[in-house]
């Protein structure tokens, strides 16, 4: 996974790593799209 923020490169790398990292902006993006969906 490549995660992008104002056209620099933040994260990448494989997506359960990231999910894993409470810290990452993957994670923050999952967990956002996850609790708008409830």
């Amino acid at each position: 996974v490549l995660v992008m923020g104002d056209g620099e490169v933040l994260e990448f790398d494989e997506p359960n790593l990231l999910i894993e990292d409470t810290s990452s902006q993957f994670y923050a993006l999952a967990s956002q799209e996850f609790s708008d969906q409830e």
